[in-house]
């Protein structure tokens, strides 16, 4: 127990692409509801991304390279029914 302490890293996982995602608009003419921009938009991650950097945040972090998870990976956090689907519905980061 006397050894050096195991360093842990925080990891972090970015790519341009992940910006691309567009969530759409909310709302509903049948509801009454004005449509809107929907608060889940590329502009906030963006934004997020950016302080990070600019705080010196980055330095302390472990860059990730984005992947494609693999079935054991998806089945850990997800019911295996789903897991099974997931080479059909990932992305290649290629």
């Amino acid at each position: 127990m006397g050894g050096p302490r195991a360093t842990r890293l925080t990891g972090y996982l970015f790519h341009e692409l992940m910006f691309w995602h567009d969530a759409g608009h909310f709302g509903s003419v049948k509801r009454r509801i004005q449509p809107a921009r929907h608060v889940e938009h590329s502009e906030t991650k963006r934004r997020m991304h950016n302080l990070i950097a600019v705080s010196g945040l980055m330095e302390q972090l472990k860059l990730l390279a984005p992947r494609q998870a693999t079935i054991d990976e998806l089945s850990r956090g997800l019911l295996n029914a789903h897991a099974a689907h997931g080479d059909q519905r990932s992305v290649d980061w290629r």
